[in-house]
């Protein structure tokens, strides 16, 4: 599998492998040997399993980017890595095509979720009962940044939020920076994952 990746990815000067491992703990070792910006993650590995090298790397290299890729498509696996800090989340089976899309989309903070696991979070959403405003105090959203982080959940850019609720990109983007400094979180990711937390996101 991964030298299947290595070939699929290493096209510099656009993309350059840099290193390889084989488990959780050989994941973080390689991280000091040099400048990385992305990691591929599989979830299940020998030793340290795939969510707890990405908090790993994630704690120690914040400017650093996981993208998982594995099999599992189910809440339990896809909640535990988010939460983890990995901006994105592919299935195996993915084309080149669009793994080298979530690659440069997680390069640049964009959070990559695949259709499927996009699809799984907003059924979780529709079925799920809205927050009491009462209960949440300063985590209320105004219904704007509500409808952005409903829409982040399908996995869309801010350009495509910024179409379908017909507003600017630059509107967009300062919707979900209010929504990240009210839930004190870093990204858009996490952004998710508090959702989660709060019940905008039912996990059950």
């Amino acid at each position: 599998m991964r030298i299947g990746l290595r070939t699929l990815i290493h096209h510099p000067p656009v993309f350059t492998v840099t290193g390889e491992a084989g488990d959780g703990n050989a994941a973080i070792r390689a991280m000091e040997l040099g400048a990385v910006d992305v990691v591929l993650m599989d979830l299940q590995m020998p030793g340290i399993n795939g969510v707890h090298a990405t908090a790993e790397i994630t704690r120690r290299w914040p400017s650093v980017r996981v993208l998982v890729m594995t099999a599992f498509a189910a809440l339990d696996a896809i909640v535990p890595a988010l939460r983890a800090g990995a901006s994105g989340y592919l299935l195996k089976g993915a084309t080149r095509a669009e793994l080298l899309q979530a690659i440069r989309g997680v390069a640049t903070g964009t959070t990559v979720l695949e259709p499927r696991v996009a699809g799984l979070l907003v059924s979780s959403l529709q079925r799920s009962p809205r927050p009491r405003p009462d209960t949440l105090g300063s985590e209320v959203l105004t219904p704007r940044e509500a409808e952005a982080v409903a829409h982040l959940a399908q996995g869309m850019s801010n350009a495509e939020i910024a179409r379908a609720i017909n507003i600017s990109e630059a509107t967009v983007k300062s919707h979900l920076g209010s929504v990240a400094r009210k839930w004190s979180v870093r990204d858009r990711t996490q952004i998710l994952i508090r959702a989660a937390e709060i019940g905008m996101i039912h996990l059950g």
